[in-house]
């Protein structure tokens, strides 16, 4: 164990989620309240089309990115999605003050909801034996709302 390094994808995916999906959620809320104000259009009506659509651009372009990820072997591609994802999902807001009409605000949750899928990890990680380890077990018992007395067992299947 003296000799463990941790896969740089996998540094990189978390440090992403770190600063992405920690703050992103919660900025939609506060930015569709401050639009809707702008355009005096119900506050609850357009966060709840802003965040369908977000989550729309997600469903129809996470399985494909992931089955594209799977087929090339490399890592090379998974930080350049990663890269593209956190770039699609950043730059909209840049847009937010030119936005005439609730129309524009669904748009950007579209493209944010396609950088998301970009950023959502899919793919498979190739690590180097015996330089390289990612206990699946333990990440996922730390990730995962156990009860007491409940397990979770991860496997590895090919």
């Amino acid at each position: 164990m003296s000799n463990f390094t941790l896969n740089r994808v996998i540094w990189y995916l978390t440090f992403s989620d770190i600063f992405t999906w920690g703050i992103l959620l919660v900025i939609n809320v506060f930015l569709g309240l401050y639009l809707a104000n702008k355009f005096g259009v119900e506050a609850i009506q357009m966060v709840g089309i802003g965040t369908a659509c977000f989550y729309l651009a997600r469903v129809i372009t996470q399985i494909p990115v992931g089955i594209i990820t799977d087929k090339i072997k490399r890592d090379r591609d998974d930080i350049i999605l990663l890269i593209t994802g956190n770039l699609l999902m950043g730059i909209p807001f840049f847009f937010l003050p030119i936005i005439t009409a609730p129309l524009g605000f669904y748009v950007i949750e579209f493209v944010i909801g396609v950088g998301g899928a970009l950023t959502w990890y899919t793919g498979s990680i190739q690590l180097i034996p015996g330089q390289q380890n990612y206990d699946m077990e333990a990440w996922g018992k730390a990730s995962a709302s156990l009860a007491p007395g409940d397990s979770i067992t991860i496997r590895r299947i090919f």
